[in-house]
């Protein structure tokens, strides 16, 4: 047993060192948990700490949008340029040939990193 060998060791919880908060580069993430900022680390530059985020989900929740009908002529040239898209699965598999890797859910829409 550890307290008749006198091992020290197992016991030394660092109370002499101060507790140390690895700083994420996005403000006012620092205190958010590994899974968010791994997430988030996908999404914006981590040079600039910016990103350009497509979204033309309004649909979903707002009903049909004018400019929106047709997205192959609106919206898809400019997927090369964003970030994030931010859409319903209806665009996604209109539009997206390749099949996304993504968690669907039933309220929210999808966020897709290309």
């Amino acid at each position: 047993m550890a307290d008749l060998d006198d091992i020290k060791e197992g016991k030394d919880f660092g109370i002499d060192r101060p507790q140390q908060n690895t700083l994420y580069t996005l403000k006012g993430c620092g205190s958010l948990d590994w899974g968010m900022q791994s997430r988030l680390a996908r999404i914006f530059n981590p040079h600039s700490n910016r990103t350009v985020m497509l979204a033309f989900d309004h649909g979903y929740f707002q009903g049909p949008t004018t400019g929106l009908e047709r997205i192959d002529l609106s919206i898809a040239p400019l997927f090369a340029d964003t970030d994030v898209l931010m859409c319903t699965r209806g665009v996604l598999r209109s539009q997206y040939r390749r099949p996304p890797i993504s968690r669907w859910c039933s309220a929210p829409p999808a966020a897709i990193r290309f």
